[in-house]
């Protein structure tokens, strides 16, 4: 149950830097155990479209002081549909993308 609350706290806490970048409200539940590492949301993005780069990552050394990619289960990208995409053309619009990482 640990592991659950801490992987779920630590993917809240990326979810929230992105949402810091853009906009929105993040809450969660639970303890740190090891805070994430400062990973771009750039690295992040190429892990989830380039499963090679992401398993070598994973097969690093770990970080002793925080929580990196050597932490984690999965990293998966997701399109994100907004009313405003519905609303609008859609073909004009920036895609819009979630980074999803699942930390052990």
């Amino acid at each position: 149950m640990k592991k659950v609350i801490a992987a779920t706290t630590l993917a809240s806490l990326l979810l929230a830097q992105a949402a810091f970048a853009f906009s929105g409200t993040i809450t969660f539940q639970g303890a740190i155990v090891k805070t994430p590492c400062a990973i771009p949301a750039a690295t992040w993005v190429s892990y989830a479209q380039k499963p090679a780069s992401y398993r070598m990552a994973r097969q690093a050394a770990p970080t002793p002081y925080c929580a990196d990619a050597t932490a984690t289960q999965s990293v998966q990208i997701s399109r994100i549909v907004t009313t405003e995409d519905r609303a609008g053309d859609v073909r004009n619009e920036p895609v819009r993308s979630m980074v999803t990482v699942v930390y052990n």
